[in-house]
């Protein structure tokens, strides 16, 4: 069983409504690629959910993270938290190959 880590363990970032990155916190969000999170997120919500509402946001997992994207007044935030396995403690460490 997987939880998600604390928020001592995450890494934000956020975008002004062109892309560029206005504030990066945590080792795995990346400046330079910051972006790709604003042009998901322009490309996610201009589809609609079952229930007629807007997306309200996109979740991406892997096995070694989630990532939430959201946008707030013209602004993309992403936060990433690591998967921490309840067995150990610890960050996931496993790999795709």
């Amino acid at each position: 069983m997987t939880i998600i880590a604390s928020d001592a363990t995450e890494s934000i970032i956020c975008n002004d409504p062109n892309g560029l990155c206005l504030v990066a916190r945590g080792e795995d969000m990346n400046p330079s690629t910051s972006g790709v999170y604003t042009s998901m997120w322009k490309l996610a919500s201009k589809l609609v959910v079952d229930d007629g509402q807007p997306l309200k946001r996109v979740v991406i997992e892997t096995t070694s993270s989630t990532t939430f994207v959201k946008e707030f007044e013209g602004h993309t935030v992403a936060r990433k938290v690591p998967v921490i396995t309840q067995e150990t403690g610890s960050p996931s460490t496993r790999t795709s190959s």
